[in-house]
Formats: structure tokens, C-alpha cells, sequence
């Protein structure tokens, strides 16, 4: 079978999940079927560079405002090199890859995806895709959670839709023999205090404010670190709060991190306080780590945790149900690791990479075989 020549669009590399789900795709598909080409739309943020293998045709831009050179490097890419199919990830991406099948090559497969949940009609994003799932042949989205959304709010065709998803590494095989007492005292931790993770961007819909409330609540009964990964607009005020409490001895904001592995390797409790999700990767990277998760109940999460089972599922802005369901963990180890098994195994068992690339190579057979 002759090789189908694939570019992916993408704005940036970013520490984000649909740049990392796009960097395991890359590195997952069989060479010997797909020939791979990478367009990153802005140079300006490329911490998963590293990620992209050597064999990789990449292409960068220097400003992803500048249409008209956009469309000259696209096109030229697609002359040069026989592209048969895009795949084009994130809104701007979308609708990019749209514009350039519209107005230049219309005999072109176009892929567009969706990976979180529209919720404002009058916003640049809604309206990329809006434009982009129209144009394109098929819609990639990363759970029924997006599927229901692209078809009630964006009014989509239900046949359009492809659902695929997230795949993951089994990170926590590469952290054999990683001593976390060695990295407890790294870090000036007490050994006695269990911790408390949670991960994502510092902005409203991820719910931190709440979170803290949460915190505060346990810390009135118990000492127990709190530690926050990630950035965002929301994180100085947050950080404020924190102090003016006197909590900060306690709660913890640390970063983006190149080493999360090792945070979720140490924490003992995985939280969420998310009022809306795509897909969480976090949630299925802790579990990974058999770290049981309490987090929201919202259908993207239902698609993941088994309520009671492998996790906790608790009603947006319940505080105290959260409060209960981490002290419920804290007092039985048992419980914790028990409920951390069935966590990990879930993972393996319905998310694994291999899966998730099996599933965009039969897409992309299939795509071009109806050519």
C-alpha cells in the first residue's frame, strides 16, 4: 500500500493536552503506511519540541496572525510533498486547515477536531469551528461529552463525528526505583503529611477558588500538603489568598512542572473541582499512578471514573461532600489502594496509546480509500 502523506496543524507546542495527544500520535503511527508532517502555527511556545521525533518533517511560523503567510507555507508544503490528508488540531488550527482546503485544494481530506466544550456562541473559538467542522470531512472529538456538544450546540451532523480517546503512556513504569522519601526531603516535606494533588490552568471553569475552600475546611482538622501544578491568569490572586489565610506553610503553587510524574508518584489523593471538561488527562494520568480521584460530576469525567469504584464523583460546588470523601481516604489506607487498583486498571484497560492509534490509522485508511 502506497504511504499516506498526513501534515498535522497545530498553533504551538505547548505544555497542553492536545499538543501532547498529538506528540504520541506522531511518534505512534506505523512508518512504513504514513509519511508525517508537522505545521506549529506559532513558534513562540515549543516546550514539546523535544517530544517531536528526528524523523519528522517540521515546520514553524513566526506569527500565526500573518494569514497570507500562512497559506503561502501551507500550500507550498502541500505541493512539495504530495499531502493527501490534514489533520488539524485546536480552533485556530481548524480553521486554518479549512480556509486552505476552501480556497486551494478542495479535492484535499481534512480532519478538523474538538477537544473541549463550546459554551458561548459569540466567541473567536466557537466561531473557528463553527466555520472549520463545516468544511472539513470528518470531526475528531475525545469523548461523547464533545460529541453531544459539537451536535447540540454547534448543530453537526451526529455522522460526522468521530470519537477517539486520549491515549496514555504508562508513565509510572518509568518511575521504578524513583525514591520518593529522597524527593520528599528534596522538596522540605514533612514525611507525615499526606498530599493532596491537583493539576490544571488557573482559570474560572477549573473551579481553584473552590478548591481552596476545600482545602481550608481540611486543613481546620488535619495538617496535609495541598499542592497546585500549573499557570494561569487566576494564580496570583489565588496565591494571595493563600497567604492572607496564613496556608501557604500548607498549600503549595508550583509551576508548570517537566517533572509531574514525580509529583503524582508522591500525593496520595488526586482533586479536581472542574466545572467543565473535553477529556481530562490529568484525572487519567493519576489514575494512572493508581491515585484515587475525586473530582466533579459532569458527563466528560462519567466517561472515565466509575463512581465508587475507581474514584469519587461529587456534584459541582459541594464542598463538604468533598471534604467527607478526602477524609474517607485519609483514614483508610485500604480504601486508598484499593480504589487506586481499580483506577490504574481502567486506564490500561480502555486508554492505552496503542489503542488510540490504532483507532486515527483506521480513520485515516478509511478516509482516504473513500477518496
Amino acid at each position: 500500500m502506497k504511504k499516506i502523506n498526513i501534515l498535522y496543524i497545530i498553533p504551538t507546542l505547548d505544555a497542553g493536552g492536545a499538543e501532547r495527544q498529538l506528540s504520541y500520535i506522531i511518534k505512534g503511527l506505523k512508518r512504513e503506511k504514513f509519511r508525517v508532517f508537522l505545521f506549529i502555527l506559532n513558534d513562540s511556545k515549543l516546550f514539546l519540541k523535544k517530544e517531536i521525533p528526528g524523523d519528522i518533517n517540521v515546520f514553524f511560523n513566526k506569527n500565526h496572525k500573518n494569514m497570507l503567510q500562512i497559506f503561502k507555507k501551507v500550500t507550498k508544503i502541500i505541493k512539495d510533498n504530495n499531502i493527501l490528508l490534514i489533520h488539524s488540531f485546536l480552533p485556530l488550527a481548524n480553521f486554518y486547515g479549512a480556509m486552505v482546503k476552501l480556497i486551494y485544494f478542495r479535492k484535499i481530506k481534512l480532519i478538523t477536531s474538538q477537544r473541549g466544550l463550546h459554551r458561548k456562541i459569540f466567541n473567536r473559538w466557537t466561531i473557528f469551528n463553527l466555520f472549520a467542522h463545516r468544511i472539513s470531512d470528518v470531526i475528531t472529538v475525545n469523548s461523547y461529552a464533545v460529541k453531544v456538544n459539537c451536535i447540540k450546540f454547534l448543530k453537526v451532523k451526529p455522522g460526522k463525528i468521530r470519537v477517539i480517546y486520549n491515549g496514555f503512556n504508562d508513565i509510572y513504569k518509568e518511575q521504578n526505583g524513583f525514591d520518593k522519601l529522597s524527593f520528599k526531603k528534596e522538596l522540605g516535606l514533612k514525611e507525615s503529611f499526606p498530599i493532596i494533588l491537583s493539576v490544571g490552568r488557573f482559570d474560572k471553569l477549573k473551579g481553584h477558588q473552590t478548591l481552596l475552600k476545600i482545602a481550608e475546611k481540611v486543613l481546620e482538622k488535619r495538617e496535609v500538603y495541598f499542592f497546585f501544578i500549573g499557570e494561569g491568569l487566576l494564580k496570583r490572586n489565588l496565591q494571595e489568598y493563600v497567604i492572607s489565610k496564613g496556608l501557604d506553610k500548607y498549600i503549595k503553587f508550583l509551576g508548570e512542572r517537566n517533572d509531574i510524574s514525580k509529583f503524582y508518584s508522591i500525593s496520595d489523593i488526586f482533586v479536581l473541582h472542574t466545572y467543565s471538561e473535553g477529556f481530562s488527562n490529568v484525572i487519567s494520568e493519576a489514575m494512572l499512578f493508581s491515585k484515587p480521584v475525586i473530582t466533579t460530576n459532569i458527563s466528560a469525567n462519567q466517561e472515565i471514573i466509575d463512581n465508587n469504584v475507581n474514584g469519587f464523583l461529587v456534584e459541582k460546588d459541594e464542598i463538604d461532600e468533598f471534604v467527607l470523601k478526602i477524609f474517607s481516604l485519609l483514614e483508610n489506607d485500604d480504601k486508598r489502594k484499593q480504589i487506586g487498583k481499580l483506577a490504574r486498571e481502567k486506564i490500561i484497560q480502555n486508554f492505552s496509546i496503542e489503542k488510540m492509534i490504532k483507532s486515527y490509522e483506521t480513520l485515516y485508511k478509511e478516509i482516504i480509500k473513500n477518496e
